[in-house]
């Protein structure tokens, strides 16, 4: 964690930030909230009861009920929702449903001072925008949009919404969010052109790539260490992160099938999600116990350890034009920890990694391409893929500087606050 910034010639601003996912729940936006704080702000998130991705609320939480919290030097309000649940597209939408209404009820409450300024993280989904346009139309207050992932089209990329008269009613949606926002700041450069013709004419559009929490860096682990044990000996590839519809499960598991001979390739996967239980009954039902096992969620500090033990991480995403304009943040974590990467992706995230040096990309979609960057990595020399951990981590500490980027994020909202 940084010290504090603040000095002579700096504000201490008032931010609210408006997001459905916090800590304990694992995203960029836990990392930013607290280094806003650290450099001076008094930073409030009004958030949900913790369930991602697990479906399940975190122990300690429920459904029902305000609740206030500290972390980091934060302050963080909590409002009711509903659970995302399992393998339930009806739940999922009611998840995001309940956390826009429930917000925009209790915010004009809830946030007892006005902010000088507002920073919607706007992953999944854009509605979660509604609460922060509310206290906007109410107060007045200036809102910075951080977009990190494309609505309604994410929708119909993963077939979770057919409904043309929904989507379309989504659309609507995201052209008042976008013309409700002083700064629309996107995360990948594609986004740029996509979003143009949805929002205004005059509309202030900026690139603001994530950034790794400071937490992921290379790391030395002890030959003793109990994290060892979680996996066997051979060539290890780690899947990191949601076991979601969007990260095309379906494909990452026909290339390990077609490898099954590969005994000596071992597939790890560490998280959850709604796609999990296929997960599990893939690898039973075609026999793949001896080459894969999921191991759930680990706390993300003890990610870069595993990260660390891994010979290679793993990232994939479904092959749908709109997953070719994002760069999933768990690639800049994967960077940031030094490691070869094997990737199923296509666009800009399938760029990055190319100019970078840092592994192998093949199409999304395509098993066998898949089973074949493996191979390849898989049948290449310790020092290979040792110049590949340190183009790694070269390209993250050259594209994403940590600090180069917050200090633009803070300058963008001094620039939105009242003089």
């Amino acid at each position: 964690m940084t010290v504090n910034r603040m000095d002579e010639n700096s504000r201490s601003l008032s931010i609210l930030i408006v997001s459905q996912y916090f800590f304990p729940e694992n995203f960029g936006i836990n990392a930013i909230a607290a280094e806003l704080a650290q450099r001076g702000h008094r930073v409030t998130v009004l958030t949900g009861m913790p369930n991602y991705p697990s479906g399940e609320f975190f122990p300690g939480y429920g459904g029902v009920g305000i609740r206030r919290e500290t972390y980091e030097s934060v302050d963080v309000i909590r409002v009711p929702l509903l659970a995302r649940g399992r393998n339930s597209r009806l739940k999922l939408a009611l998840n995001y449903l309940s956390f826009a209404i429930s917000a925009g009820l209790f915010a004009p409450v809830l946030v007892r001072r006005r902010p000088d300024v507002i920073l919607v993280y706007q992953l999944s989904p854009a509605i979660l925008a509604l609460p922060a346009m509310i206290l906007r139309m109410i107060g007045g207050t200036r809102l910075l949009l951080w977009v990190q992932d494309l609505w309604p089209e994410s929708l119909t990329a993963t077939g979770m919404i057919r409904s043309q008269a929904i989507l379309a009613a989504l659309r609507a949606f995201v052209r008042r969010m976008y013309r409700a926002s002083s700064i629309i700041a996107v995360q990948s450069v594609r986004f740029i052109d996509f979003i143009r013709p949805l929002a205004p004419a005059n509309a202030d559009i900026r690139y603001l790539p994530n950034t790794a929490d400071a937490l992921y860096r290379p790391t030395e682990v002890a030959a003793d260490d109990p994290s060892r044990r979680l996996f066997k000996p051979g060539f290890n590839i780690l899947f990191a992160g949601n076991l979601g519809l969007a990260q095309d499960l379906e494909n990452v598991i026909e290339a390990i099938d077609r490898l099954k001979a590969r005994r000596e390739i071992r597939w790890t996967f560490a998280g959850d999600g709604v796609r999990r239980g296929w997960l599990e009954q893939q690898i039973a039902g075609r026999g793949l116990a001896d080459n894969v096992q999921v191991i759930g969620p680990f706390p993300p500090e003890q990610m870069p350890k595993l990260f660390a033990i891994a010979d290679a991480l793993l990232l994939s995403l479904r092959d749908d034009p709109i997953f070719s304009l994002t760069v999933p943040s768990k690639l800049q974590s994967y960077l940031a920890c030094g490691r070869p990467v094997l990737a199923s992706i296509s666009g800009e995230a399938a760029e990055i990694l190319k100019a970078s040096g840092a592994g192998f990309a093949a199409r999304p979609g395509d098993a066998d391409g898949l089973a074949g960057i493996v191979t390849a990595l898989a049948d290449s020399s310790p020092a290979q893929r040792q110049a590949m951990a340190r183009a790694a981590l070269d390209y993250h500490l050259r594209e994403y500087d940590r600090e180069v980027w917050i200090g633009r994020l803070e300058s963008w909202l001094l620039e939105l606050a009242p003089p």
